[in-house]
């Protein structure tokens, strides 16, 4: 009696396993954070300059990417952009900083499809720091 439990349970785990896996390896199913756009935002300071950048790091087949990064100083409960440079996939720009400031690089992406069409817009920001 305990054989034939053992061999029944055998069977429905084998049944089980060849109707899912079709859909565990199905090519549909992809992780998001494979499938979509990422960006990532970074700073340093560099004697008295500060310098950020920004790179769109995973863009999906056939999308172009306009990225602008800021440097930005906190002026209180805000973020002020001091400066900002502009790219295609990656962007960087610099400032002068000043002595008890705290910064932080703020990256937005915007991409397009193949038809010039704007479908997504990503946006970063680095850790901040004081100088």
């Amino acid at each position: 009696m305990k054989l034939y439990r053992l061999m029944v349970s055998i069977l429905c785990m084998a049944l089980l396993m060849v109707l899912c896996l079709p859909v565990v390896c199905s090519a549909e199913i992809t992780p998001f954070a494979e499938a979509g756009n990422v960006i990532q935002a970074w700073m340093d300071f560099s004697g008295n300059m500060v310098n950020v950048g920004g790179k769109v790091v995973k863009l999906k087949a056939g999308c172009t990417a306009k990225t602008t990064v800021y440097v930005q100083a906190k002026s209180g409960s805000s973020w002020i952009a001091k400066t900002s440079g502009s790219g295609s996939r990656e962007a960087s720009a610099s400032y002068t900083a000043q002595r008890g400031t705290e910064y932080r690089a703020y990256a937005i992406a915007k991409i397009y499809d193949s038809n010039g069409k704007q479908v997504d817009t990503l946006k970063g920001y680095s850790s901040s720091s004081t100088y």
